[in-house]
């Protein structure tokens, strides 16, 4: 496979033959199947993944981590109560537990602590 795969085809805005044409097709198929086996083993809703967009820009693009999240309602207490999770992939990198009185003081204290912890995260990136 040649190193540059679109360099190898015309845009299909310049085509002129049916040739051009053909050859764009073989050229997206072998792009296609480039990704295809860039992204073995990949789990697109896990990591970023390879992609061809529009006029085969090259992309990789994904999620990074992700939030669980469980929460259990303790009629003996009559509140809730249940942990945050920020994993990547299966490893979990951090934990935040969150006890509420309602389900609007939950809903108010998950995005919180999410929203904080994103704003963290960003912090530190922007730092370095």
């Amino acid at each position: 496979m040649e190193n540059n795969i679109i360099r190898s085809c015309p845009s299909p805005l310049n085509f002129t033959t049916q040739f051009d044409t053909w050859k764009y097709n073989e050229a997206v198929k072998v792009a296609n199947n480039w990704a295809e086996l860039s992204n073995a083993g990949k789990d697109k809703f896990e990591e970023p993944t390879w992609s061809w967009d529009c006029q085969y820009k090259l992309d990789f693009d994904g999620p990074i981590v992700h939030v669980e999240s469980r929460f259990y309602y303790n009629y003996e207490t009559d509140d809730w109560d249940g942990n945050i999770s920020i994993m990547k992939k299966d490893k979990e990198l951090k934990e935040i537990k969150i006890k509420a009185n309602n389900l609007d003081e939950l809903k108010e204290k998950v995005e919180k602590a999410v929203a904080e912890w994103i704003d963290k995260c960003l912090k530190i990136t922007i730092e370095q």
